[in-house]
Order: C-alpha cells, then structure tokens, then sequence
C-alpha cells in the first residue's frame, strides 16, 4: 500500500510505502527488505526514488517496516489508457524509448523489474516514471531465479503441455512465457512486458484475457498474439507503424526479441 504522508522534518508530501500484513504474514519481511534494498540502490531519473526505510506501528498496534519515495501527482500509464485513448505513433514511441531506457539501466545493474505493466508507469511533468519494484530480481539477492510462478508446475507430455498453478508471480497479462514456465529468465522478459504496454498502448486491447488467469499464462507460452496493425484495423484504425517494433518485443523465444533496451531505443 503507498499512501500520501508528511516528512516533518523537511516539511514535504512524501509517498510512503506499507506492506499488507498478509503478505508480511504469508512471505515474512525477507522481500520487502529486497525490495527496499533495491530501491535505495537506484539512482536514474525515470525510477522512483527511496529516500529512506523507516519502522512504523499500525493502527493495530503492531510494527511493521515502511519506505519513502518522493511524491507524484501524476497519471498513470493505465489511467491514460483506461479512459479510452489509444497512443499516437509518436507518443507510444516517446513512452516506450524512455522506458527501454530505464530498463537498460536496470539490466545492466542485474535487475529485472518481473511486473512492467501500465499501472506501475507514472508520468510527472510529461516524464514516464517506472514504480514499484515488490517482486523486482537482482543478481546480489538469492532466490525467486526462475520463472513467473510459485508453486506451480508444468506438466508436458507429446500431445499437450498443462500449466497448473497456485499462485504467480507477477501479472498474467504481461508475464513473458518464459516466466510462465518457471524458466530461468533475464532481462529480455522486461522486454517483453514493454511489447504488451505497447501493443496495449497501440490497439486499446491486449492480445490475451480470460478470468482464469492460469489460462492467460497458458495462452502467453502457447499463442501467438494477433498483430497489431490487424487489431487496429479491426477497431476502425490505421496502420501503426510500430507494429514491427511491438510485434518483435513480444516473440515467444528470448533470443529472437531485442536483446537490450538499448537495442529497442
């Protein structure tokens, strides 16, 4: 939970993030410090910034951990979408760039975000700013290596494969196919998440929904997303001419997508 709170001492709005007792009672507080750990270590202009983890007492009189970010006002990147628009070339080429940008940054310090999706792209002042790093993997923390799901397993055999979960890791909706297999994974599966924002951003749809999010992930590894332009079309729209750019992000296979953010820019 990020909530709008006051830093007395430099006498400024600060956003302060909490985590949910469940989640502190379910997984202890092992990835909340990872996650803080990490976002102190960041310092680009298109990253939240953490100033400092700090000990509170909840309403219910227990003590919990919680970390300062500066605060935004902004919009989101899903706000923007989910009030019907549908990105111009040039603005979708802006948003993504900048993204593919942090993103290297990221990759090159061993971190993988594992949750790109609209709702963590905030803007201030015209500026995506890429939030929330709660399930982010870096290579100086041990665990959560591979793949998109915990405990869960992939069944194959030669005429199906089946993918049984019961809880995953990140969104099914954006979730590259090689974390939906519980694949050993590196940057390329943030690219990924980038080719969803974009195509959502091109087409106002995704390519894959179901309310069995279980299906979703199984329709992420096994199908292959209608292209963009066809979606477009569909809806009324002209050709994009970025649909190359999205389609090659969103490629099955790692080796065959853009290798680094700075490929995609």
């Amino acid at each position: 939970t990020v909530v709008e709170a006051r830093d007395t001492e430099k006498d400024c709005t600060v956003a302060l993030k909490i985590p949910h007792e469940y989640v502190l009672a379910y997984q202890g507080t092992r990835r909340f410090l990872r996650e803080i750990d990490i976002q102190r270590s960041l310092r680009h202009p298109m990253i939240i910034s953490c100033s400092e983890a700090v000990e509170l007492e909840t309403y219910s009189g227990k003590q919990t951990l919680g970390y300062v970010m500066k605060y935004l006002q902004g919009k989101t990147l899903f706000d923007i979408l989910d009030e019907g628009e549908i990105l111009s070339d040039e603005c979708a080429a802006k948003v993504v760039g900048y993204i593919a940008h942090t993103l290297d940054y990221l990759h090159r310090k061993g971190i993988v975000h594992r949750d790109l999706k609209p709702e963590n792209i905030l803007f201030d002042n015209g500026r995506p700013i890429l939030i929330d790093f709660g399930i982010a993997y870096s290579n100086n923390h041990q665990g959560c290596m591979t793949g998109g799901i915990e405990e869960a397993f992939v069944k194959r055999s030669k005429k199906k494969r089946r993918l049984t979960g019961l809880h995953a890791v990140g969104t099914p909706e954006f979730m590259s196919p090689e974390q939906g297999l519980a694949q050993p994974f590196d940057g390329r599966a943030d690219l990924y998440g980038l080719g969803m924002i974009l195509y959502r951003s091109l087409t106002g749809t995704l390519p894959f929904t179901d309310r069995n999010k279980i299906h979703i992930i199984k329709r992420q590894i096994e199908e292959r997303p209608r292209s963009v332009n066809e979606e477009r079309a569909q809806r009324g729209r002209p050709p994009s001419l970025l649909e190359k750019v999205c389609m090659k992000l969103l490629r099955k296979k790692p080796h065959r997508r853009y290798q680094t953010g700075r490929g995609v820019v």
